[in-house]
C-alpha cells in the first residue's frame, strides 16, 4: 500500500512554491511601471523664434521663445529659459530668463560692427519643476552690411551680447526717467518767466526720450541725455548733470539693483547742479 502521506509531503510543497514565484515574477515586472506612473513629469513644447534668418553685423537680432505644455498646448510661465549664441570662432555668449504670462521670454542679441561673418548657433535650454528638461538649437547667419571693411573679428573675445529684453527695457526706463528728471530740474531753475514750465516739460521729455532710445539701442545714454540737454537750450552744467543722471541709471539697472537707485542718481545730480546755479 502506497504511503500517501509520504506523497503529500513531497509534493505540497511544489504546489505551494510555484505560485508564490509566479506571483513574485509578476510583482518584479509591474514595479518599474508603478515607479514611473508614480513619479511621472510633464513634456514642454519649445517654439524658437528668430526675427531675421540673416542680418548684419551692427544690428540687434531679436528671439522670442515660447514654451507650452506639451499635453495640453497651454502656455507655461514661470519657465527658466536660457540662452546661448555661439559664434563660428569667438567666445559664446548667454542670458537667463523667466517665461511671462504669455509663456514667452525675448532675447536681444547685440551684433559688433566688426563681428565674425557666418552661422550662428543658437541654443535654448528650457526648465522648470515637474517638467522634463529640453534643449532646442536653430541658428542665424550675421553677414557684411554695405560699406563694410572686411575685417573681422575672428576669435578676438566676443562678437555678441545677450541680454534678455525685459531688463534692457527696465534699463532703458531707468535711464529715460533718470535724464528727463534731472532736465526738468535744471530747466526750471533757469526758466523765471510764464512759460518756463512748459518749455522745461519739453525739454525734459526730449531728454528722456533720448536717453531711452540710446540704452534700449545698446549705445551710450549718458552721451545722448547730455547733447540732447544742449540741443533743447540746456547749459552745460544741466548737461553733465543730466548724463551723470542716465550713467547711473544705467549701471544701476545692469547691476540689478532696486528702482530707486536711479531716482537718488537723479536727485543727487540735480542738487549737485542747484548749488552750481547758486
Amino acid at each position: 500500500m502506497k504511503d500517501y502521506n509520504y506523497i503529500t509531503r513531497k509534493i505540497f510543497p511544489t504546489f505551494v512554491t510555484i505560485p508564490l514565484l509566479l506571483l513574485l515574477a509578476g510583482n518584479a515586472m509591474s514595479a518599474p511601471l508603478i515607479f514611473q506612473l508614480a513619479h511621472a513629469v510633464e513634456e514642454f513644447d519649445v517654439d524658437v523664434d528668430v526675427e531675421d534668418n540673416e542680418i548684419e553685423r551692427g544690428d540687434t537680432q531679436h528671439i522670442t521663445v515660447t514654451v507650452r505644455n506639451d499635453d495640453s498646448n497651454n502656455r507655461v510661465s514661470g519657465t527658466n529659459v536660457r540662452l546661448t549664441i555661439d559664434p563660428p570662432d569667438s567666445d559664446s555668449s548667454t542670458a537667463t530668463d523667466e517665461t511671462d504670462n504669455d509663456g514667452e521670454a525675448r532675447f536681444n542679441v547685440d551684433i559688433d560692427n566688426d563681428a565674425e561673418t557666418g552661422e550662428y548657433d543658437v541654443d535654448v535650454r528650457v526648465s522648470k519643476s515637474g517638467y522634463d528638461t529640453e534643449t532646442v538649437s536653430t541658428s542665424f547667419d550675421v553677414v557684411k552690411g554695405n560699406g563694410d571693411d572686411d575685417n573681422d573679428r575672428d576669435g578676438d573675445g566676443k562678437s555678441v551680447t545677450v541680454s534678455a529684453a525685459a531688463a534692457a527695457a527696465s534699463g532703458s526706463s531707468n535711464a529715460s526717467g533718470a535724464a528727463s528728471g534731472t532736465s526738468s530740474s535744471n530747466s526750471n531753475d533757469n526758466d523765471n518767466n510764464s512759460d518756463g514750465s512748459s518749455s522745461s516739460s519739453a525739454a525734459a521729455a526730449a531728454v528722456g526720450d533720448a536717453a531711452a532710445a540710446a540704452a534700449a539701442a545698446g549705445e551710450d545714454a549718458a552721451a545722448a541725455a547730455s547733447a540732447a540737454v544742449l540741443e533743447n537750450g540746456g547749459s552745460s552744467s544741466a548737461a553733465a548733470a543730466a548724463a551723470n543722471a542716465a550713467a547711473a541709471a544705467a549701471a544701476s539697472a545692469s547691476s540689478s539693483s532696486d528702482d530707486n537707485e536711479g531716482g537718488s542718481s537723479s536727485s543727487a545730480a540735480s542738487s549737485s547742479n542747484d548749488k552750481e546755479s547758486n
